[in-house]
């Protein structure tokens, strides 16, 4: 779903490849988590990240502030 270019204006990788950015939680669970999984709940997808080890981190993105970036 990162690399689906449709999808850039709400999910990117970072600069730096090493992690993702979320632009708009709300948005993305609305129109893409329904696409890729059998809920839409933010909430849920973050917990499946933390249980692949991945985390909350820092952006290094040049875009607007994301309003969260994940990194393994």
């Amino acid at each position: 779903m990162v690399d689906t270019p449709a999808l850039q204006n709400l999910i990117s990788w970072s600069a730096d490849g090493k992690s993702f950015l979320v632009y708009s939680p709300e948005e993305f669970a609305r129109t893409v988590l329904p696409q890729f999984f059998k809920h839409s709940n933010f909430a849920s997808f973050l917990r499946q990240l933390n249980f692949y080890s991945w985390s909350k981190g820092a952006s290094s993105s040049p875009r607007p502030p994301p309003a969260a970036s994940y990194a393994r």
